[in-house]
């Protein structure tokens, strides 16, 4: 099974295909929380970590209310506590 990391950085490469402007696809950004969600228990005392919030679903449309590029800045973030 690949790791976290290795699936963070297959995702923010899949993200980077999209305008960075554009709000993230609920179905990619429930991916991006249970990331998150692996990255916080596996790095509970890291306070970027702790401190990076989820993505929420939209009201009434299939987009989250996060932005690609915020997302993959976010991501960047969390890969680099694997360092």
């Amino acid at each position: 099974m690949p790791s976290t990391e290795d699936r963070l950085i297959t995702l923010d490469n899949s993200l980077g295909e999209l305008k960075p402007d554009h709000y993230a696809q609920w179905s990619i950004a429930k991916v991006y929380n249970a990331l998150l969600d692996a990255a916080k228990s596996e790095h509970p005392d890291d306070p970027i970590v702790q401190a990076i919030d989820p993505a929420e679903e939209a009201a009434m449309s299939s987009t989250s209310t996060m932005t690609v590029g915020t997302m993959r800045a976010s991501i960047a973030q969390l890969v680099s506590s694997y360092s």
